[in-house]
């Protein structure tokens, strides 16, 4: 009898699963597989322009669930949404910008999904030499041609984006962090996360200090005076860097660095096993590795 009623329970959970599947096909085939249009969210379009009177030169972002775009400009503007499942208040003193989301999830209203949110960018418009500061648990930024001042982050999760910009200095604070850099020009970019993957490309930065648990980087063609890696689980590929002071300290260190340069100019430190031999260079050059589980190659290339 349990064995009956068991097949029974099995028969019906499996046509269960069946007419569900059939539905959600049915379902999606109608709107044509659009993702987008299973986000019931309502957007309202809405934009701030600054007053001639106004001088701002600082805008500081808390932005919950919208993407951002920021854009080269005379005045600074923001054209945004409003949302029913967002509140989003725009304040200005003249001199800062504030932007803040405060997001709510509201099943039963909009949906499980915000999915079009990425086709509602918030679009920020910024004159030469404005601050940037972002805060919050999530943010999705790219910029290009931007010169800012100064570039400061803290955000739990952080995807950022920047291409043929240049910052006096760059600091970001981040837990998760996805962050590819094209053609980056700054004086110092400081980065401290937990988990990081991390692009840089083509840029020229002279102090360069990366801080993680678990980090992968990626530089290529990176022009530097200082860079100095460290974390406990440390994934580096350095392609074609020029550098003066090199430093990775990891407990687990697995790195493949090319530098453009003489290896007789370099003087060359090694803690741990399987790493590169040791030798006192001719300049004041230097390349320090560190770690306890190590798997590097160094080279150097003209």
């Amino acid at each position: 009898m349990n064995r009956k009623k068991s097949s029974i329970a099995i028969l019906v959970a499996t046509l269960s699963l069946v007419v569900g599947v059939v539905i959600f096909v049915i379902g999606m085939s109608i709107i044509k597989w659009d993702f987008n249009k299973i986000d019931a969210t309502e957007y309202t379009a809405k934009r701030f322009v600054a007053q001639n009177d106004d001088a701002i030169r600082r805008v500081d972002l808390d932005v919950a669930s919208f993407p951002i775009e920021v854009k080269a400009g005379e005045r600074v503007s923001l054209d945004y949404y409003d949302a029913t499942n967002s509140d989003v208040s725009v304040t200005s003193d003249g001199n800062t910008l504030k932007v803040v989301e405060k997001y709510r999830f509201d099943p039963f209203k909009t949906g499980l999904f915000t999915l079009s949110r990425k086709s509602h960018k918030f679009v920020l418009t910024v004159p030469t030499d404005t601050d940037i500061t972002l805060s919050g648990a999530n943010c999705d930024i790219s910029a290009r041609g931007i010169e800012f001042t100064e570039l400061k982050i803290d955000v739990v999760n952080l995807d950022i984006e920047l291409t043929d910009c240049s910052a006096r200095s760059a600091t970001i604070h981040s837990t998760n962090l996805d962050m590819r850099f094209i053609r980056f020009s700054a004086q110092s970019l400081n980065v401290r996360s937990t988990n990081d993957d991390i692009v840089l490309n083509d840029c020229t930065i002279d102090a360069v200090v990366v801080d993680s648990v678990n980090s992968d980087v990626d530089m290529d063609r990176v022009t530097a005076k200082n860079i100095k890696l460290d974390s406990t689980n440390g994934d580096y590929d350095l392609n074609k860097v020029v550098v003066n002071t090199l430093t990775a300290d990891c407990v687990n260190l697995d790195a493949d660095i090319t530098v453009r340069g003489v290896r007789a100019e370099y003087t060359i430190r090694t803690d741990g096993d399987d790493l590169p031999r040791e030798q006192t260079g001719t300049t004041d050059k230097s390349i320090s590795l560190k770690g306890v589980n190590c798997d590097v190659e160094l080279k150097f290339v003209d």
